[in-house]
């Protein structure tokens, strides 16, 4: 046969996801593009698993967030990540209505909720802060009658005891 046809009389094409040749007698690709597996490179991988699947089964080298098992065609329940889906995220995630909470290594995707900060949303911001960083934990918003990167300091210079973050009275 010439290269790319196989069969009893080469009548038949190699599947075009094949690369290189096929076997001139069964049509068996020696390896696939990405994306596609089986004997003739003839099934798409799922399109939930993350770079390739193996060229023989299909299994994926890995899921993207929200999915598991070998094909990555078992979505997680509400709130769940990880391998097999088997950890929760932290409560202190914002879902942002979409039920996925967290991503593959239980970071936070859309933020937390409240008072909190940290990449799992597990750490509280300083008492008197209002809004912190929800990486460092800085404040960027106090309470009324506090001030400083923390919240921590106390506007008692102030008139009615209530100042701007960096401490300067709003009412003298």
């Amino acid at each position: 046969c010439k290269a790319g046809w196989y069969g009893n009389q080469c009548q038949t094409k190699c599947n075009s996801n094949c690369i290189k040749e096929c076997d001139q007698s069964t049509g068996r690709c020696q390896s696939c593009k990405t994306g596609w597996y089986a004997d003739q490179c003839q099934t798409k991988c799922n399109s939930n698993c993350v770079n390739e699947c193996d060229q023989s089964t299909g299994r994926c080298q890995s899921c993207k967030t929200g999915w598991y098992d070998d094909q990555c065609q078992t979505k997680c329940s509400i709130g769940k990540y990880g391998d097999k889906c088997s950890a929760d995220c932290s409560s202190g995630c914002l879902s942002m209505g979409t039920g996925i909470y967290c991503k593959r290594n239980g970071h936070c995707r859309y933020g937390c909720i409240g008072a909190l900060y940290g990449s799992h949303c597990n750490k509280r911001c300083p008492s008197n802060c209002v809004k912190c960083n929800p990486r460092t934990g800085d404040c960027s918003e106090c309470s009324l009658t506090w001030y400083g990167k923390y919240c921590n300091h106390q506007c008692i210079e102030c008139y009615d005891g209530i100042c701007a973050m960096n401490g300067t009275c709003i009412n003298g």
